[in-house]
């Protein structure tokens, strides 16, 4: 028996298709097609197939939604891009890898709009900002303190008593002459007791961290962060939320 050559065997497969397609169009049409029928009933068949859409290329399909052109450091610069976004200056760096990849001016500028926008700070956010700036804090550490407390919810409340996005005891609260009720002052009270505990323990941050949630003679007590499985965890939290 003959082999057959590697590039026979497409063919027949196609013929097998198209003697299965005659087949079919018989059965549809309840005929027998001749030889001088079968030309102008296959075409009249091929017209009632919907052409496929035509697709774009790559290039305007990615120009038109403001994604970077594919290139050989498309894989490094992704990679290069997820680790930067995890920087404090999120949209610059972005901005300047995409730069530095070659792309369009123009793209790059919308890529940068883009990550701008989708960076928009919230109500909460913008008093956080103002607030540390009031106090000399950073803002991300008291971003991080309030995500750990409430995940910067003013309607949260804890089963001890603490209010709003810091979470103040009221008696703190009052030490601080602040509303805890009221979200901007909740939030002024909050990086104003930041501040205390980072003056009081010579900006350790650790230590400044764990006085938030235990109090500070918790901390004076055992020399640094105390050995309470949550206070432990809470400072472990609060950074691994401000290195981010």
């Amino acid at each position: 028996m003959a082999t057959q050559s590697i590039e026979s065997i497409p063919a027949i497969s196609r013929i097998a298709e198209i003697q299965q397609r005659i087949k079919d169009i018989q059965r549809t049409f309840g005929i027998k097609i001749s030889d001088n029928k079968f030309q102008a009933t296959l075409e009249q068949e091929m017209e009632k197939i919907k052409p496929l859409p035509k697709v774009k290329p790559i290039e305007q399909f990615l120009a038109e939604n403001k994604l970077p052109p594919v290139n050989e450091n498309a894989e490094a610069n992704a990679q290069r891009i997820a680790t930067i976004l995890k920087s404090e200056d999120k949209a610059t760096e972005a901005v300047k890898i995409y730069d530095s990849s070659g792309i369009d001016e123009k793209i790059s500028k919308s890529a940068s709009q883009i990550r701008t926008e989708n960076a928009a700070p919230t109500a909460t956010e913008e008093m956080i900002e103002a607030a540390a700036r009031h106090y000399g804090v950073e803002s991300d550490l008291v971003k991080a303190i309030a995500t750990a407390e409430s995940n910067m919810n003013q309607e949260a409340r804890s089963y001890v008593g603490a209010i709003g996005v810091m979470q103040l005891m009221p008696e703190t609260a009052e030490s601080l002459g602040v509303d805890p009720y009221d979200e901007r002052q909740n939030i002024e009270g909050g990086a104003h007791y930041v501040r205390q505990m980072l003056d009081k323990f010579n900006g350790n941050l650790k230590n400044a961290i764990a006085a938030y949630n235990a109090g500070p003679g918790a901390v004076q007590k055992y020399g640094g962060v105390p050995p309470y499985s949550e206070t432990q965890n809470y400072v472990g939290r609060v950074l691994d939320f401000y290195v981010k």
